[in-house]
């Protein structure tokens, strides 16, 4: 008889706070929802902005304000997302980081980003992500 196979299931709370309408407790990311969140989060998170924990995070906000469009900088962009993730978020594996200027004159500084991950424990589904990036 062949086993079914079991995933992981992920649980963060939402950093909204918000009140669930009907119990009152604080609203729950699940799943997918849980680590997207979670990875925005890291990327976004400046390193020394959280007590306790004062190495999470990444230098993509310094990084923003020295780049251009030439590709050692946009690969320095990548690294620094890529190692904060490993270190941080262990419930995924980053298959590949894609980072490109935004094409709108009023958005200098800005980059979008598109990250490519698996998540651990469930099934090899590519999970995708894609959010900008500004100074």
């Amino acid at each position: 008889m062949a086993v079914p196979y079991q995933t992981k299931q992920f649980k963060d709370i939402s950093l909204s706070f918000k009140k669930h309408p009907v119990t009152k407790d604080i609203l729950v990311l699940k799943d997918n929802d849980a680590i997207k969140k979670s990875v925005i989060n890291i990327i976004r998170t400046s390193i020394g902005d959280r007590f306790y924990q004062s190495a999470l995070g990444t230098r993509v906000g310094d990084l923003l304000f020295s780049l251009n469009t030439d590709d050692y900088n946009q690969s320095l962009l990548k690294r620094e997302m890529s190692t904060a993730l490993q270190n941080w978020e262990p419930r995924v594996k980053v298959e590949r980081i894609d980072t490109s200027f935004a094409n709108d004159s009023n958005s200098v500084g800005s980059v979008e980003v598109i990250v490519n991950y698996e998540i651990i424990g469930q099934p090899n589904i590519p999970q995708e992500i894609q959010f900008v990036l500004e100074n």
